[in-house]
Parts: C-alpha cells; sequence; structure tokens
C-alpha cells in the first residue's frame, strides 16, 4: 500500500512493505517502526532511536496527522485519491489546506494579523461578528500568512476566503 503524505507544498510517498514488524519504505530505502496505540487516534513512534507522537484524525472525510514536535498537519492520500490527482480528479478542497473561509455571513471587524507575520496553531487571526455575537477565528495550523483578502469592515458570505497561510 502506498499512501502520500503532504505538509503545506511538501509531498512524499511512503510504502507499507509489512506491517509485523511494521516496515515502511520511503525514497527506495526500507525503515522499520516501533508503533504503539496509546489511545484512539494518539500513537507513540520510534525511528531511528527517535521518538514522536503522532495524533491521526479524520475530518470531513480527511485524514491529518499531527506531530506534537512541530505542530504541524500532514494530509493523507491513500493510492486511489493519489491516481486521481494525477487525472486531476483532487478533490478542490486538497488545495485548499491554509485557506481560512468564513463559516458564517457576518463582518470583518477586528484583523490580528498582516502578511508575513509567523503564526503558531491557535493564534488569533480576525473577529468576524455576525448577528451581534464576535466570533474569533484561530488559526488551525503553525505558519505564514501569505495573503489577507478582506480589510476591517468588510462583509462576507458563508464560505469567502479570509486569508490564506502557507
Amino acid at each position: 500500500m502506498i499512501l502520500r503524505l503532504t505538509q503545506q507544498n511538501h509531498s512524499i510517498d511512503v510504502e507499507l512493505i509489512s506491517s509485523s514488524p511494521f516496515i515502511i519504505k520511503i525514497k527506495e530505502k526500507e525503515y522499520q517502526l516501533d508503533i504503539i496505540k496509546i489511545s484512539d487516534n494518539l500513537y507513540s513512534l520510534i525511528l531511528n532511536n527517535q521518538s514522536w507522537f503522532l495524533s491521526y484524525n479524520e475530518k470531513d472525510n480527511k485524514r491529518f496527522i499531527s506531530d506534537s514536535k512541530y505542530e504541524s498537519i500532514i494530509h493523507i492520500q491513500n493510492e486511489l485519491e493519489i491516481v486521481l490527482s494525477k487525472f486531476g480528479f483532487a478533490s478542490t478542497e486538497d488545495d485548499k489546506i491554509g485557506e481560512i473561509h468564513a463559516s458564517i455571513p457576518g463582518l470583518i471587524t477586528k484583523l490580528f494579523v498582516k502578511a508575513g507575520d509567523k503564526i503558531t496553531k491557535g493564534h488569533p487571526l480576525c473577529i468576524l461578528e455576525a448577528m451581534k455575537m464576535e466570533n474569533e477565528i484561530n488559526a488551525p495550523m503553525d505558519g505564514v500568512i501569505k495573503l489577507i483578502h478582506v480589510i476591517e469592515g468588510n462583509s462576507v458570505e458563508k464560505g469567502n476566503i479570509i486569508m490564506e497561510i502557507e
């Protein structure tokens, strides 16, 4: 089985050779992993005497791995999704990792960041006011603010892009 792991714009293909012992192949080199399931979505992984804690989550039919050391999000594609993307049938959502969209219609009343700012997961990005309620939008990942598509006082509709993180 081959999986494509993508972090921001960088991808790597990983081939599962064996699951007992757990052996993977990356760029023609084989690695033996020690993986222990800690809870429903948390795993301990040891590779080359280095240890990581990885959390595995599925959201909106997408699979993600979060690395505790770097708090980055890794998008996973299976073999079918890799083939479909080669033929241009990939979900357009795959290209939207890092895009911040308005979840509801409202008014952008405050921006906390500007283009070029380095941010971490959970960092406040802006306030989206709707029905006299202030909704703070926070960064879903670590990165750098690439583009901001709104200014304070702009009205947005549900789904409008607010900013991009890379």
